[in-house]
């Protein structure tokens, strides 16, 4: 994320106390919610690792560096594209919206599988640095060959968001609003640091996840009663 270590730190904290407080009130794991309570847990953690990101950068370490940046992308590029839309593969109660996000799922896994694999296996492939006061990941990828980047950014972003904006929930439609509307601002405003910038943004809108699956849930029960 932009402006500095103390930021991502205390970011982290934030939000992996509410991911905490929102499992605590979940209780019993649910499938079909899928991984939508442990979002802020999840980005605090990886909020957590971009901080070490920061740490890394000003003690001129370079291979704390390359681990702390690998384990912020494991998120960005493994953990949200596939996790996201088979989470609403899972909630989805209808069948023709389920082919859908199933085939975003699947997606999904081979933009992880083909993005991030060959990062692990080239070290050259990946440089951090820090531009305007934000982290910038500069990678190499295999479809940059034959796809201009802004493509493959855009596909990425319709494989997270599509599922969301299409899901018969309407608080899921409501968290792909703000997610999309949180990319364009990125783009706009940071887009040498999209990776970066987006989530964090993204990791304060999923604190909105408690309202998902327990505020939501709560009002649903309550109404069948």
């Amino acid at each position: 994320m932009c402006y500095s270590t103390a930021v991502s730190f205390t970011s982290a904290v934030v939000l992996t106390g509410g991911g905490l407080a929102c499992l605590k009130r979940m209780g019993s794991f649910n499938p079909s919610n899928g991984v939508f309570p442990l979002l802020p847990l999840l980005f605090g953690i990886q909020q957590g690792i971009e901080g070490v990101v920061w740490w890394s950068l000003g003690t001129h370490d370079p291979e704390i560096l390359r681990m702390s940046a690998l384990g912020f992308l494991f998120f960005s590029h493994v953990i949200w594209p596939f996790a996201i839309p088979f989470s609403c593969y899972l909630a989805e109660p209808l069948h023709k919206h389920k082919g859908l996000f199933l085939l975003m799922t699947l997606l999904g896994a081979v933009f992880a599988l083909s993005t991030y694999t060959p990062l692990l296996l080239n070290p050259g492939w990946l440089v951090v640095s820090e531009v305007h006061h934000s982290l910038v990941y500069r990678t190499t990828l295999l479809y940059d060959a034959v796809l201009p980047r802004p493509v493959v950014t855009v596909a990425y972003t319709l494989v997270v968001l599509l599922p969301l904006l299409l899901s018969v929930r309407l608080a899921y439609r409501f968290l792909g609003l703000l997610m999309l509307l949180a990319a364009i601002l990125t783009a706009a405003m940071f887009k040498l640091a999209f990776i970066s910038v987006w989530c964090f943004f993204a990791a304060l809108i999923s604190l909105y996840i408690y309202y998902i699956v327990v505020v939501q849930a709560e009002a649903e029960i309550g109404s069948t009663l």
